[in-house]
């Protein structure tokens, strides 16, 4: 209750008008019982506003105390001020600690997160890799980070999926080669679409094209309905990519099982001729040739026809 509430108000404003009256005249004036009228006299009289003489109430002048409480009001406003300030900045501190998403402004800030994520997965790293944002990969020399094999030393299993563009490359694909060949349970796909990478099930690293002055932004998420999303994202990507082996040896020209499963699954993936003869290690002309083959012995005239055939057979 404020120090002029409305009943103090309206007891002030009789005395006003009925210059001294003794209490139970003012009690009777504003319809209140005489106890009532006691307990909200005793309150203007602290206030300053009023004296009691001879028992006969009468009103003061009204400036200097209102002026005071101006003042005290004052002061309480640009304290209320400050504290919504102070509590301001302390709700957003809370509600950007806790929440599930860290923008991440700057390709350096970007890498510095790849790289501890890396430094942080215990288990297993999976990723969908498109290649470098906004340079053409071709533009760049692709290496294979320090983390990677750090954390594959520690027993953390990698599974990844690369999109086309990167395979198609003889540096990108020498790379993913060299992946395979340190333990990479590596898969291919036609349309990746954004560069992710999932530790452990508790943190991702989303990448993508950043401004004029920074070539990537990134976002980390943490533990969220956003992460789980993800992780299935993966997962779904992972049942339909086909897999990336070591580059096997060619012997006497002869034509393996495990070199027309390799060649099904890149066709069934989307490679060109040209990126499947730089997996196979062979000439375009070899790999069109073995692809007559098998739609020869498959009885089929088209690639679609021969990639449906395959799977039916349990052969990719």
């Amino acid at each position: 209750m404020s120090a002029l509430d409305e009943d103090i108000d309206r007891l002030y404003r009789v005395c006003i008008q009925t210059g001294a009256a003794t209490l139970d005249a003012v009690a009777r004036h504003l319809a209140w019982t005489t106890e009532a009228t006691r307990r909200r006299v005793d309150r203007l009289r602290a206030l300053g506003l009023i004296e009691e003489v001879g028992g006969r109430i009468s009103a003061l002048p009204p400036r200097g105390l209102l002026r005071s409480l101006a003042a005290d009001l004052e002061s309480a406003a640009e304290d209320a001020r400050r504290r919504a300030s102070e509590w301001g900045s302390l709700w957003q501190q809370h509600r950007e600690q806790a929440s599930y998403l860290e923008v991440l402004g700057s390709d350096g800030a970007a890498a510095a997160a790849d790289d501890e994520l890396l430094k942080s997965a215990r288990e297993e790293v999976r990723a969908l890799q498109v290649g470098p944002i906004s340079v053409p990969i071709r533009d760049i020399a692709p290496a294979i980070p320090d983390g990677f094999f750090n954390a594959s030393r520690r027993g953390v299993r990698f599974r990844v999926i690369y999109g086309i563009d990167i395979l198609r490359d003889p540096d990108g694909l020498a790379a993913v080669q060299s992946c395979v060949m340190a333990g990479e349970d590596a898969r291919a796909f036609a349309e990746i679409p954004l560069n992710l990478s999932i530790a452990d099930g508790k943190l991702a690293l989303i990448t993508f094209a950043g401004d004029a002055l920074n070539a990537r932004n990134a976002v980390l998420v943490h533990p969220s309905g956003l992460l789980d999303s993800l992780s299935a994202l993966f997962e779904s990507y992972w049942r339909m990519a086909s897999p990336i082996s070591p580059a096997s040896t060619r012997s006497g020209g002869q034509t393996s099982d495990d070199d027309n499963r390799r060649l099904l699954a890149y066709l069934n993936a989307g490679l060109t001729d040209e990126a499947i003869a730089r997996e196979l290690d062979v000439s375009e002309r070899t790999v069109g040739r073995r692809i007559s083959r098998l739609q020869d012995m498959l009885g089929v005239a088209s690639r679609f026809q021969l990639g449906s055939q395959a799977a039916r057979r349990g052969w990719v």
